[in-house]
This record gives C-alpha cells, structure tokens and sequence, in this order.
C-alpha cells in the first residue's frame, strides 16, 4: 500500500494546476423562467387578443378588451362601481389629461366693488387663479347679504 502523502526523505514534486472552468453565461430571468415551466403573465396578459368585429376576425390589444367590456356593463347595469372601474382603469393607463388651465375669459366685477380691489383683480400676476379673485370679492358678497 502506497500513500499520497510524500514522505519527508523525497522531494515534494509541485501539483498540476487544476484546469481552468469555463464560466457559464447567466439565462435572462425569462430563459430560466421558461426552463423551469414558469409563465410570464405579463406577455400573456399584453398579448393582442382575437375578436369579432363586424363579424370579422381582427386583433385587439387586451387593455381595449377590458375597457369595452367594462364600459359595456358600466352602462347597461349602470352602477356607479362598475363607471368607477372604467375610471380607474384610465387613470392607471394615462389615459385621462388634466384639464388645462384657463387662458383668458371674461370677468364682470360688480360696480361696488373698490377701485383698489379692482386693480388688485386685474393686474398682470403669476398666480392669477380664480381662487384669488373669489378670496377679494367674497368680503363684498357676504356685505351685501348682511
């Protein structure tokens, strides 16, 4: 019986350097998704949808699906849930824009209104608001009706 260990009496021969590993790509967390039997909903749930229209076979994307199936029971069950979900369905979508701000009008200040008041009101400012004009007449219209 021989042993791997060398004695002490002979030289000690230098160790072969193990072979290099070859280093492994890492799989896209959708290739090991795949490898391992999983699904991705997401794919799924984007993936254009076939339906009737017009009694001929087209392609809608799945969101439009969605919003017109609601919007159909929105408005024949008519119930406030069922127009709320459509709501929200467009918020969470982008698809609903501010309302943009109002560029010039017509203002028609009563006559008993001060004439400072007045230069107050109509003065070029950045914060021109409805708000701020209410916030000077409200004094005016809660004197009239005292």
């Amino acid at each position: 019986m021989t042993s791997d260990i060398p004695s002490s009496n002979k030289p000690a021969t230098e160790a072969v350097a193990p072979a290099k590993r070859r280093k492994t790509r890492r799989l896209s967390a959708k290739k090991r998704a795949e490898r391992q039997g999983l699904v991705d909903i997401g794919a799924i749930l984007n993936e254009p949808l076939e339906v009737l229209k017009n009694g001929e076979v087209g392609k809608m994307a799945a969101l439009e699906v969605v919003i017109r199936k609601q919007v159909k029971k929105a408005l024949t069950e008519k119930t406030l849930p069922a127009v709320m979900a459509v709501i929200k369905i467009a918020i969470d979508n982008n698809l609903v824009a501010p309302h943009p701000p109002a560029q010039g009008g017509v203002i028609i200040v009563p006559k008993f209104v001060s004439e400072q008041d007045q230069y107050r009101i109509f003065t070029e400012r950045d914060d021109m608001s409805m708000k701020f004009i209410f916030d000077i007449l409200r004094p005016y219209y809660e004197q009239r009706q005292n």
